[in-house]
């Protein structure tokens, strides 16, 4: 049974489909979905046949014991139990799907779903220029089971203000969207001519988010970096002619002086966001954290206060030890990069926990896109 494109559906469209408020108990459309393929894959015979599995699931009993065992020392609720099970619905959905997965046939599915997120952003801009109104696409807000998401409150205060997210609430969370799929698109087979690489750069600076920028930057070198010569020594020669223009301008663009400002929440705010709850923490928790998502928001969480919160610092500490392992055990300089991606990018955000992480991912499976169809092919003539 082929399940790519089911499944490459899936992957391109839970980050779209995931409730706004992730971290709230709840279910949203996505996770159905991910049921559903799971049923697909152990009718087809895959989940018995997968050497990737067994490995997510000790991972999921470890988190589930670590969460037991912070229930006997005092730290109770049921908090990170419903997280738990929602993370360990999307990583088997990973270990099961992500090996086998056509990646033209992802990438075919991909580019139709940036297509339409970069639409939409072009949707809004031509909304607000022609009428002056700012049009916000609900899609993130479209929860199963989530009583406590007010999509009415919501839209009453973010009307007010134009926020070019695209199918996302969040500018910020489009540019992650737009800068992990054209990382994935610049490295496949499928999108030869890459002509669509630039276009999601203009995109990336067009949500007006920090991240935006920097990655709308980013993400056209390493374009260029694959691209012809003379298309290289064109760019070169534009920047160099505007240069001297653009040091007198450049504080002025609003994402890169939000950036250079020091006193900005688009740095400041999300770099050290959380860090206030983990100084209310006791020298054991800091230890040994709280487990799993086993506490309640309150303001900016961002992703390393996230697993120091819920692992500790010794968690983190063999988080850091077992990454550093898989670097060098399958080391390359692509690999290492999107490793740096990776930690650079968790210090702003906790999304890397969510529906996120499929399109995350994507750049890692181009990089191993042989071996893992290897292991997969192997594993289903056993």
């Amino acid at each position: 049974m082929n399940l790519s494109k089911f499944d490459s559906v899936v992957i391109c469209a839970s980050p779209l489909l995931m409730p706004y408020m992730f971290f709230i108990p709840g279910a949203s459309w996505c996770h159905p979905l991910f049921f559903l393929s799971l049923i697909f894959h152990s009718i087809s015979g895959n989940i018995s046949k997968s050497v990737m599995v067994p490995w997510f699931l000790l991972g999921f009993s470890v988190l589930f014991m670590h969460l037991l065992y912070i229930q006997t020392i005092g730290v109770t609720g049921t908090l990170g139990f419903s997280r738990l099970l929602k993370f360990g619905l999307l990583i088997s959905f990973i270990a099961v799907a992500y090996p086998s997965i056509n990646q033209d046939t992802l990438a075919k599915t991909l580019l139709y779903f940036v297509v339409a997120t970069m639409s939409a952003l072009l949707l809004q801009y031509s909304v607000y220029f022609l009428t002056g109104t700012p049009l916000v696409l609900m899609l993130p807000f479209v929860p199963l089971v989530n009583p406590d998401i007010s999509i009415e409150g919501t839209l009453a205060v973010l009307s007010s203000e134009f926020r070019p997210g695209g199918l996302f609430i969040e500018p910020a969370h489009c540019s992650y969207y737009l800068f992990f799929a054209g990382l994935f698109l610049n490295s496949s087979n499928y999108l030869k001519n890459r002509i669509l690489v630039p276009v999601i750069c203009i995109a990336l600076f067009s949500t007006f988010s920090s991240f935006g920028f920097l990655s709308g930057v980013l993400l056209a070198f390493i374009f260029l970096r694959k691209s012809n010569v003379g298309l290289k020594i064109s760019v070169y020669l534009v920047s160099l002619a505007f240069l001297l223009f653009g040091l007198v301008i450049v504080t002025q663009i609003p994402q890169l002086e939000r950036i250079l400002d020091p006193e900005s929440g688009a740095v400041v705010g999300r770099l050290f966001g959380g860090e206030y709850l983990v100084e209310q923490l006791n020298e054991h928790q800091r230890l040994l954290g709280l487990g799993y998502g086993n506490f309640k928001f309150v303001g900016f969480v961002n992703g390393v206060a996230f697993l120091r919160l819920s692992f500790g610092n010794i968690g983190v500490g063999m988080i850091l030890f077992f990454i550093l392992s898989y670097a060098a055990k399958n080391y390359n300089h692509t690999l290492v990069f999107y490793i740096a991606i990776l930690i650079v990018v968790c210090f702003f955000t906790a999304l890397l926990f969510t529906e996120f992480l499929l399109i995350v991912l994507l750049p890692f499976l181009a990089i191993h896109k042989t071996n893992l169809h290897k292991t997969f092919n192997a594993s289903t003539r056993s």
